[in-house]
């Protein structure tokens, strides 16, 4: 049905009915069964958490790891990778010990380069790929770890090599951010 989150016209629902030789059946079938998609369109709706539900969802489950994914801010189906909602989240909620990955931030990953391993700074993390729905995350930040951001992948497509750029490990109070 097409990427829900899309704010793009041909993002949705399309019907493909094959036949042999009988184009009115196939029209008529395809027909019977957007009507039936129409019918039911809210339940395809997303439902999901809000960042605060999520991680107050998260914290009631007593052994872990604990996954939370923001399935709208996916670079994958073409986002920036730079809301900071879930993040705030998770340090509102004082959470220790979790790791966030990751927030395309590029400024900020050069800051913690210029800085080094073991400084302290001044960040303001993410929400700079669209101001009118995003803003950044003020935030003291201790640099943990830098790369250049060149990886080999072992599991899937062993060997395959990727260079996401300069990248930072970032510790904000109890979490890690991957920038």
């Amino acid at each position: 049905t097409g990427f829900p989150y899309a704010d793009a016209f041909d993002a949705g629902a399309r019907i493909v009915c094959t036949t042999a030789d009988a184009a009115e059946l196939a029209r008529d079938a395809a027909r019977e069964v957007a009507a039936h998609v129409w019918e039911l369109r809210e339940d395809f709706r997303p439902a999901g958490l809000s960042p605060p539900e999520a991680v107050a969802a998260a914290l009631e489950i007593p052994d872990g790891p604990v996954v939370i994914n923001d399935t709208a801010d996916n670079p994958g189906g073409g986002t920036m990778g730079d809301d900071v909602q879930l993040l705030q989240a998770l340090l509102d909620h004082r959470v220790e010990r979790a790791c966030f990955g990751f927030i395309c931030d590029a400024e900020t990953a050069a800051q913690a380069h210029q800085a080094g391993v073991g400084s302290t700074i001044d960040v303001k993390l993410g929400g700079k790929s669209d101001r009118r729905i995003r803003s950044p995350l003020a935030a003291t930040a201790y640099v943990k770890g830098l790369t250049d951001g060149r990886f080999r992948l072992s599991c899937y497509a062993p060997g395959l090599q990727g260079d996401l750029g300069r990248t930072a490990r970032l510790r904000i109070d109890g979490v890690d951010v991957i920038v």
